[in-house]
């Protein structure tokens, strides 16, 4: 429930590179209320006040929002393995993430927090990125 979540509660490890969305209009956008620090500086950019369309690459931004999407209609929190690239900079690596949806009273996802382990190492990130490929999280 969105009202038991209090992001002060995470591991100090973790909010660097943990951020929090806000569903906005049942799902059409997502505005980014808490962009980690270790987001800004794997990817190059804030992004705290920005929505999906911000996200660079554009290509990004258009994958993020499906998945939020997806999140939103299905309620449930989803596990990946994720290739990125660092705009501008040609840096090329993994992203290991759940992402978990936050719910109102009344059912509705109203936010999703995500929680983002970088791998840089790019023969580190293909072993892991083999063993688990696109897995969905079902809650207890």
């Amino acid at each position: 429930m969105r009202e038991a979540f209090k992001l002060i509660d995470l591991p100090a490890r973790i909010l660097p590179t943990t951020h929090l969305v806000d569903v906005v209009d049942g799902g059409r956008e997502f505005r980014f209320r808490y962009w980690g620090s270790g987001m800004t500086e794997f990817l190059g950019y804030e992004a705290t006040g920005k929505t999906t369309k911000d996200l660079i690459p554009r290509v990004m931004g258009e994958r993020v929002h499906d998945i939020f999407k997806s999140i939103v209609s299905s309620r449930q929190a989803m596990a990946m393995v994720s290739e990125f690239e660092r705009p501008n900079s040609g840096v090329v690596g993994f992203q290991n993430f759940i992402r978990m949806p936050l719910a109102a009273e009344n059912g509705s996802v109203t936010q999703i927090v995500s929680v983002v382990e970088f791998l840089v190492d790019r023969h580190a990130a293909r072993t892991l990125l083999h063993g688990s490929i696109n897995s969905t999280v079902t809650p207890p």
